[in-house]
């Protein structure tokens, strides 16, 4: 029987009942037996589940259509006055605002606090004033008398509708004498130059009105609105605040996220061609620190003990205890590099099988270029979601607001509980449809990657590899990607649920809760990350045997438990180098964001920009790793399945690979060419001479 290479083209559809997978589509095979490759003929798989997900979908557009309709993204970014009126825009007709209040404020796009005394006074004006009235004006502006006093009254800023300030306005608390402010994100701040004259302007205009100051606590006016100031900026909507932050600084976040793309695209380069290099000088450097601790921890301790008096009563009994505890860590430290050391010699095969995994990963890329660029487009594919989940979600911050004054007056705005669970379900879907795009570009990734394997001779490699693995992942098991990505966006949204009743339960644990609270996380963390593994290893099955969820992660396990070690150690050590060019990537981008938004003034919590941009570079890193990850796992797994079909005697894999994993080569082989020598084995083409004369 010839050993022909396996491909899966496109190929015409008839009707079929399965209208989803254009109609029960038939792959063609260059022979005439399945003993060989991927599934020839393939089903749609998990359909319930994708009809589910689309009708979970729908629910998202509705959600979008709710917050588009009831909420008003200008409400985080600028001012809203005591009447619920937002600065710098017509509020005619807005449910936002208090029946019989709605006003046209286009030319007044700053909130003011004209009160020092009563922050539930705010007003928009024009401007931020820029000057202080002086003792001059103020005695003027309470003299009913005369066209000076006139004059001076019009620099007074008074509710919407004074129009013609009066001495009798200000007795009634309507206007107020105006204080010198700078513009900060809308709102007229006080100037802090000069406190001294804002106290006394204040105090003066307070003592002529008949009000007082809080003499029990000695504030001044200044230290009044500061305090309260300082209590909206507290105790304001945190979420809303946030989302302004992301309002201003987006364009610079998603530059941000584009050097973290050109990041993730750099280190595969060098992880491509440098690989052996880059574990064996990891390994030495590790080792070459921890010896160096080592011997510093013992120099220290030495010194220690030479700076202590001969005299034993004169020495001081911290300065023993430090360097007992000092001798005790160089004891330890050094059993650990001698463990350290023991365990490099005796696992260096297994490391340079590790290396090899990822050499044949590596050709395996060099033969589909295009996958090493796939990243890219699951990449776009998020990035176009999580844009969405965003724009969404600023919109749901100010849907259907309700006003929350707060006990030093200040009118802020919370969700009410509709919107609060739009909000949860608004995550969920995030969730989910981001696990289902990583789905989809794992399994495609498997597919193509399982060609190359079951390729016997990769002279006839199929042409368009990669797209023949995306059109079988969309066409024929896009329900079994919505299954593996429900059940992980559900173990993902526990968490999140958990950690959250956790923060609101903290003031009320004690140690025997607070030990409860983090095993559970624990546990929910362990079952995320096999959730995840789980889902790994069915879609590499999915796209070899083109079977269900369900069945192809049990066909996984079961194979994972038949090679147990070979898994366990190629897994491990591979996952160990992937993990550290995705610490470069976000390490390197969260330094740029800090530096970046550190420095920027106008920004309520510059941390979260930085901890989004963290997010997203680890986000897009993953997706990269994901490449050579997926590779190495499907040329692993494609193996022992090789092994299962075959007796225990792979007939597709090379020789150079088998070698690593086997640690001999075997003496008998089935499969043709090693594409690193292009030698057959001879006695394979004897044998099937043999059986072609027979």
């Amino acid at each position: 029987m010839a050993r022909v290479c396996r491909s899966i083209p496109f190929a015409s559809c008839a009707a079929d009942m399965c209208c989803c997978c254009c109609c029960g589509l038939q792959n063609r095979i260059f022979g005439d037996t399945e003993e060989y490759g991927p599934t020839k003929k393939r089903v749609c798989t998990d359909i319930p589940f994708l009809v589910l997900f689309l009708l979970f979908w729908a629910g998202m557009i509705a959600v979008a259509a709710t917050a588009f309709h009831s909420g008003d993204i200008n409400r985080l970014t600028h001012g809203i006055d005591m009447y619920g009126n937002m600065c710098g825009y017509s509020n005619k007709g807005s449910s936002m605002v208090d029946d019989g209040y709605e006003m046209d404020l286009t030319h007044r796009g700053y909130l003011y606090w004209p009160n020092p005394l009563d922050m539930s006074i705010q007003l928009c004006v024009a401007h931020c004033p820029d000057a202080y009235a002086s003792m001059e004006d103020l005695a003027w502006m309470l003299n009913p008398f005369g066209d000076q006093g006139e004059k001076a009254r019009q620099k007074l800023i008074c509710m919407y509708n004074v129009t013609d300030p009066t001495v009798d306005n200000i007795y009634l608390g309507e206007c107020f004498p105006p204080y010198k402010a700078d513009s900060i994100l809308g709102r007229c701040a006080p100037d802090l130059d000069n406190v001294t004259l804002f106290n006394d302007m204040f105090a003066f205009f307070f003592k002529k009105v008949n009000e007082t100051i809080d003499n029990k606590t000695n504030q001044t006016p200044f230290d009044h609105l500061a305090e309260s100031l300082v209590d909206a900026v507290n105790h304001g909507g945190a979420t809303s605040k946030v989302m302004a932050d992301i309002t201003k600084v987006w364009w610079i976040m998603l530059l941000l996220c584009v050097v973290a793309v050109a990041l993730s695209w750099l280190a595969l380069f060098v992880l491509r061609f440098f690989t052996g290099v880059i574990v064996w000088a990891t390994i030495i450097l590790v080792l070459a620190a921890m010896l160096a601790l080592t011997a510093l921890l013992w120099f220290i301790g030495g010194r220690m003990r030479l700076d202590l008096p001969d005299n034993p009563n004169f020495r001081i009994k911290q300065d023993v205890r430090q360097m007992n505890w000092i001798r005790i860590v160089s004891y330890v430290m050094v059993g650990v590099d001698f463990v350290m050391i023991v365990v490099i010699i005796f696992l260096r095969n297994r490391i340079r099988l590790a290396v090899q995994i990822i050499k044949e990963a590596s050709k395996a890329l060099a033969r589909m270029p295009l996958l090493t660029w796939f990243p890219f487009l699951t990449f776009a594919a998020q990035l176009v979601l999580y844009a969405y989940w965003l724009v969404v979600s600023m919109y749901l911050a100010t849907a259907a607001l309700g006003q929350d004054t707060l006990s030093m007056g200040v009118t802020t705005y919370k969700a009410n509980i509709s919107v609060r669970y739009l909000a949860l379900y608004h995550l969920f879907g995030l969730l989910w449809t981001n696990a289902f795009i990583l789905a989809i570009g794992e399994t495609t990734i498997a597919g193509a990657v399982s060609f190359w394997y079951w390729c016997h001779d990769k002279k006839d490699f199929p042409k368009f590899p990669v797209a023949r693995a995306l059109f079988n992942t969309m066409f024929f098991h896009l329900g079994s990607m919505a299954l593996g990505s429900l059940i992980l966006a559900i173990v993902q949204m526990l968490r999140i649920l958990f950690r959250y009743f956790e923060n609101k339960m903290r003031k009320f644990q004690n140690k025997l809760t607070k030990i409860l609270f983090k095993v559970v996380g624990c546990m929910l963390w362990i079952l995320e990350r096999i959730v995840k593994y789980v889902n790994r290893n069915a879609y590499i099955m999915i796209a070899v045997k083109g079977q269900s969820f369900c069945r192809s992660a049990a066909r996984a396990f079961v194979l994972i438990l038949e090679n147990i070690i070979r898994v366990g150690v190629v897994n491990g050590i591979s996952t160990f180098l992937l993990l550290l060019m995705n610490i470069v990537v976000v390490v390197l981008t969260t330094i740029v964001a800090v530096v970046i938004f550190y420095t920027r003034n106008d920004l309520h919590f510059w941390v979260m920009p930085v901890f989004i941009v963290a997010f997203a570079a680890f986000m897009i890193s993953h997706a990269f790793t994901n490449t050579y990850k997926m590779a190495v796992d499907t040329i692993l797994l494609s193996f022992c399945e090789d092994c299962s079909r075959h007796d225990g005697k792979p007939k597709c894999m090379s020789e150079g690979l088998q070698k690593f994993i086997d640690g001999h080569v075997p003496k008998k082989r089935n499969a043709v060419a090693d594409e690193d020598d292009g030698k057959g084995d001879d006695k394979d083409d004897n044998k099937k001479k043999e059986e072609e004369a027979g």
